[in-house]
């Protein structure tokens, strides 16, 4: 969730939720990490993904400072483009959790303005990645190179 500038006097901002993830069972194996006490995400057996809690050191809203767009390619390179102007609010407003919930609770201009107040406070990042391999450490490489 994105707070209003108006109300935190430091531009937009994103409150921490949940200390979970869900990730799929051939990422944890990727990762090094046993499946051991770990609750499924469905209770279907075939359905296998799991949550993985974590510590943040996070509790409270955090301003907005990059964003980053993952996208894939069939190129084993990694490439960073930074957005500019416009082009910046497209991706954030794409990448929103069940949009269509919006316009039924009337928040859609609500949504717009938080997302051109991210784009326009933020850096906004398109990164390529390679469709094939498990390069993680790549990938948070680049992504902290360009924090």
């Amino acid at each position: 969730m994105i707070l209003d500038s108006r109300n935190n006097g430091g531009g937009p901002h994103i409150i921490p939720g949940f200390p979970k993830r869900k990730l799929w069972a051939d990422a944890l194996k990727k990762l090094e990490r046993d499946r051991e006490g770990l609750y499924r995400v469905r209770l279907d057996q075939a359905f296998e993904k799991y949550f993985v809690p974590f510590d943040s050191a996070e509790n409270g809203p955090v301003p907005v400072r990059s964003v980053f767009i993952l996208d894939k390619t069939n190129t084993d390179q990694f490439e960073i483009v930074s957005l500019k102007g416009g082009d910046k609010i497209d991706p954030i407003i794409n990448n929103t959790y069940r949009p269509r919930f919006l316009e039924g609770l009337g928040g859609k201009k609500e949504h717009f303005r938080q997302c051109a107040a991210v784009a326009g406070r933020a850096a906004v990042m398109r990164i390529t990645r390679p469709r094939k391999g498990f390069r993680l450490d790549e990938l948070m490489d680049l992504v902290e190179r360009n924090w």
